[in-house]
């Protein structure tokens, strides 16, 4: 995870080593670590960018169309009704 660090700060990204993070560098680094910072601390923040999505509710006529397009289509090979005269051998 990208984040951006707002105060100079040690922390360890494997648990064995020790790195120094800057203040206004932007790091990738594991997102167990990025918490600490960004969460727990406050020190620094995510760089990934939060997007709104507006949404409309569907409505009736739009279900049937999206239905109509999504039907699965015959299997021309077992005909309309499938194939009544297949024998599964299990043996």
């Amino acid at each position: 995870m990208k984040i951006k660090m707002n105060k100079t700060m040690p922390g360890s990204p494997n648990g064995l080593t020790v790195n120094l993070y800057k203040k206004d560098e932007i790091y990738d680094m594991p997102e167990s670590l990025s918490k600490v910072f960004v969460d727990d601390l406050g020190i620094a923040e995510s760089t990934f960018k939060k997007v709104t999505i507006e949404t409309a509710p569907i409505t009736e006529k739009d279900m049937k169309k999206i239905k109509a397009k999504s039907a699965a289509p015959v299997n021309k090979a077992a005909g309309e009704n499938g194939n009544k005269n297949f024998i599964a051998d299990n043996a």
